[in-house]
């Protein structure tokens, strides 16, 4: 069979020969599956943040805690919030967060980030490659795994 690290270090070092039209489907292709899971990806912070009743004040002052570590009994960030009334009458409300919930958000926030960085590539692919017809680009392993056209190992 051969020494399996010299040909994970031959395939990472080799380029690939992609025509411009296949390059634009993948491209294409992988940009609209991205946008389709970053759009889940908010709807489900949306909802998560509704749940919990997570303003936008509220989530600043839970991703201030949760950087400084500071959680509460049960394993909950809390905060304090004025409040008002249809009357107008201002309260004091205790928001208490689950510390899994804040990391939950955080995560999603993370990987809606490295998706749309992707996304941004993509796009750019697409708009190179619709200028230069008839070319062949050359894609290390890498970039076919960006493109999605090789599945990711964990």
């Amino acid at each position: 069979m051969g020494n399996p690290r010299l040909h994970h270090d031959f395939m990472q070092s080799a380029r690939f020969q992609v025509p411009h039209k296949t390059l634009y489907v993948l491209a294409a292709a992988r940009a609209k599956a991205l946008r389709e899971m970053v759009e889940i990806r908010e709807k489900r912070i949306l909802a998560t943040r509704e749940t919990n009743n997570i303003t936008d004040t509220v989530m600043i002052r839970l991703l201030e805690q949760a950087q400084k570590g500071v959680v509460g009994q049960g394993g909950f960030y809390s905060t304090t919030v004025t409040v008002k009334d249809t009357n107008g009458t201002s309260t004091e409300e205790t928001i208490s967060v689950p510390v899994g919930v804040v990391g939950a958000l955080q995560a999603e926030r993370a990987a809606i980030d490295t998706e749309q960085s992707i996304i941004d590539t993509m796009d750019m692919i697409l708009a190179a490659v619709g200028i230069s017809a008839s070319v062949n680009y050359e894609l290390t392993l890498d970039d076919i795994r960006d493109l999605g056209a090789v599945p990711l190992r964990a």
